[in-house]
């Protein structure tokens, strides 16, 4: 095995070990014990989580030197394929949540009068930070680690737990599949770009850091939901 393939098990092992996929919250949607309405409450933050993805991506491309374009590819394909990419808006990532909103029974006046949580709001902000503020690879570590491969497990949780409890049929259950095939495939893209950065030390201490604050803020956005529903 490579030091660039134990750099990255180590990288997803802290991911999948992070105290974030045991909150309360994602076990009980793991459980398939979460009602319409407290799936809702969710999808109502995770829009804005959604709206604000493509502006954090284009973010760090900003910040990447022009000789290393390469590392610019996986960021502006995944913002292209956020957007619905060939197949239009129809198939953007906010219109598939819109759809799952929809389905969970929400309304489009209930989404136009949403606001954040504090916890949404705070998450962010900090992850706004590291993308508009940070080094190009501090960005990468956010954008990649700390949510394309969370991403896998998160959503996962709510894909497992409605296929049990059968909330949901398989086809309201899009946003959640195309999601976690596509970043499937852009975790390994943004480890790629990564590869030729993570010799130096200090530039795989910093992908790590990142990837651990994006992860660190995301507890807050669950503590703020399971406060609003009582849980």
């Amino acid at each position: 095995m490579t030091s660039y393939n134990l750099f990255f098990d180590d990288l997803r092992q802290m991911v999948r070990g992070h105290e974030l996929l045991r909150h309360r919250y994602l076990q009980m949607a793991e459980r398939g014990e979460l009602s319409r309405e407290e799936i809702k409450v969710w999808t109502f933050q995770e829009y804005f989580v959604s709206l604000a993805f493509p502006r954090m991506m284009a973010a760090v491309v900003t910040r990447i030197p022009d000789e290393h374009e390469a590392a610019k590819y996986p960021l502006i394909k995944n913002t292209y394929e956020e957007l619905g990419a060939d197949m239009g808006l129809e198939k953007s990532h906010p219109n598939l949540l819109r759809k799952l909103i929809k389905a969970l029974g929400g309304t489009q006046e209930e989404l136009t009068s949403n606001r954040q949580n504090s916890g949404t709001r705070d998450y962010l902000d900090r992850l706004f930070r590291i993308c508009r503020e940070g080094t190009f690879l501090e960005g990468l570590g956010a954008i990649g680690h700390g949510n394309e491969f969370l991403v896998i497990y998160e959503y996962g949780k709510f894909v497992g737990g409605m296929r049990k409890s059968g909330l949901l049929t398989p086809e309201n259950l899009e946003f959640f599949d195309v999601n976690i095939q596509a970043d499937v495939d852009h975790t390994r893209q943004i480890e790629k770009a990564m590869e030729s950065f993570i010799e130096s030390e200090e530039n795989r201490r910093m992908i790590v850091r990142s990837a651990r604050e994006a992860l660190d803020a995301r507890m807050p956005f669950y503590d703020d939901i399971c406060s609003q529903l009582g849980l």
